[in-house]
């Protein structure tokens, strides 16, 4: 397709920019800073119920750091059209990627996104907060995966503890930071894995680790699919349970 005339002094016009910018500093934070607001308004498109815009900017503004420090003028794209994607790139991935301390498969990720997603209509539907039955009904899938995926869903880490999406508990509309878990958390999640018996940790490395299927643990293990469901929900129960209590007496320790 070819370009018009304008468009073409435009992109020149922005390239000169862009190299004058960076050649005006010795790296890339000219760029950073002349494009700050490009940054700031991608991050707005993120925003919503259960996200924190700080933390939204931030992301951004790594990806516009990404940008600036790889982006050639010489290339003959303009920074805005190759800032762009990077930090749509940078958000999309914090929301995919990011989200899960144990990362259940995919499978088990996007049912609880749906979980969320259906809970408060169902809840209205019903007159009361649905049960394992109802949510596996109303999703048309097994209740041992609904179980599953909503024990998983309390291993993530708040945005904020004050917000809620959807009229869902906080606990379940949270994101663990991109750089991951601060290293008292790694180490909290560490004591706890070291106290599950060998057949719960090798469940939970083959189903969360491995990304093998509930039915190919039980070939393994000579147990039924059923029962691989109802070990992981019992783990991952206590498993929360004794993170919880690491935190407690973390919290108690520092206020002594």
């Amino acid at each position: 397709m070819p370009t018009s005339p304008k468009l073409a002094q435009a992109a020149a016009r922005h390239q000169t920019h862009d190299g004058e910018v960076l050649e005006s500093g010795t790296n890339a934070e000219n760029l950073v800073l002349e494009y700050l607001g490009l940054a700031n308004s991608l991050a707005r498109r993120f925003s919503g119920p259960g996200r924190d815009p700080e933390d939204l900017l931030q992301i951004a503004r790594v990806g516009l750091v990404k940008a600036a420090r790889s982006f050639d003028p010489r290339r003959g794209v303009p920074f805005v059209g190759y800032a762009a994607p990077t930090i749509l790139g940078e958000l999309k991935r914090s929301f995919r990627d990011g989200a899960w301390v144990i990362r259940p498969p995919r499978a088990i990720q996007e049912l609880h996104g749906r979980i969320v997603s259906d809970y408060t209509g169902l809840t209205q539907q019903l007159g009361r907060e649905p049960s394992i039955g109802d949510l596996a009904r109303h999703l048309e899938t097994a209740p041992e995966a609904v179980s599953e995926a909503v024990v998983c869903g309390s291993y993530l880490v708040p945005l904020s503890i004050d917000e809620a999406r959807n009229g869902i508990p906080w606990a379940e509309t949270l994101r663990v930071p991109e750089d991951g878990l601060a290293p008292e958390d790694m180490i909290d999640l560490d004591a706890a894995l070291d106290r599950l018996s060998p057949l719960e940790r090798r469940v939970l490395r083959m189903r969360y680790f491995h990304n093998e299927s509930q039915q190919a643990i039980g070939d393994q293990l000579g147990m039924s699919q059923v029962q691989v469901s109802r070990l992981l929900v019992r783990v991952l129960a206590k498993l929360r349970e004794m993170l919880a209590w690491e935190q407690a007496g973390t919290l108690g320790r520092s206020s002594l």
